[in-house]
């Protein structure tokens, strides 16, 4: 099974913009899934996390930003906090980034709840 638990952490950190190491931070799992969507012109894994809210993007095979990984963590109220990290090219990357912030929070929702249905990812 595919464990996304410290790669959530960390970047849960850097979205919350706490100064504690990722050792510190909350862990949270993102084993629900995945489902393929295409952001940017590549195909993204889409995991859901044990929190019903955060989702985290991992490029796909064949994406020409991989190594790279998006989340999406609660922000205030019903918005969402959009956070990257990697090494993927960036013109992939930023393609996707900019893609990725249009979406709103409901489709943010959609987008767990497809993962989520997907399963543990067995």
């Amino acid at each position: 099974m595919i464990r996304f638990a410290a790669v959530a952490a960390v970047l849960l950190t850097l979205a919350a913009g706490a100064s504690a190491p990722p050792a510190q931070a909350r862990q949270l799992a993102c084993d629900f899934g995945p489902v393929q969507r295409e952001y940017g012109g590549q195909y993204w894994k889409v995991f859901a996390c044990e929190d019903d809210r955060t989702i985290i993007l991992v490029a796909g095979p064949g994406n020409r930003a991989t190594p790279y990984v998006f989340t999406f963590a609660p922000g205030e109220g019903e918005a969402y906090v959009l956070t990257g990290k990697g090494a993927g090219d960036p013109t992939y990357v930023e393609k996707a980034r900019s893609e990725l912030a249009t979406l709103r929070p409901a489709q943010v929702r959609d987008l767990h709840r497809a993962a989520k249905a997907k399963g543990d990812g067995a």
